[in-house]
């Protein structure tokens, strides 16, 4: 993840005689609207590669958190 909030990829090879890795140079491969793109564990990739999920901002107005204290259930 970049600064700005671009998550980026990077191409690896293993090089002929085994010994090593061709690393290529950065790639955007999309343009975020993360919350702190500049911290670890901002977001994750899906098991089989194909899916992110990412912490982001939402400019949506969102509905209030009720929270109900010393509740009891029904016995």
């Amino acid at each position: 993840m970049s600064l700005d909030g671009k998550l980026m990829g990077v191409s690896l090879r293993p090089l002929p005689d085994g010994r090593g890795l061709d690393i290529r140079s950065p790639e955007t491969l999309f343009q975020t609207d993360s919350v702190r793109p500049w911290t670890a564990y901002n977001y994750v990739v899906s098991p089989d590669g194909q899916r992110f999920l990412i912490n982001t901002n939402v400019a949506e107005a969102t509905l209030p958190i009720t929270v109900l204290m010393n509740w009891k259930a029904k016995p």
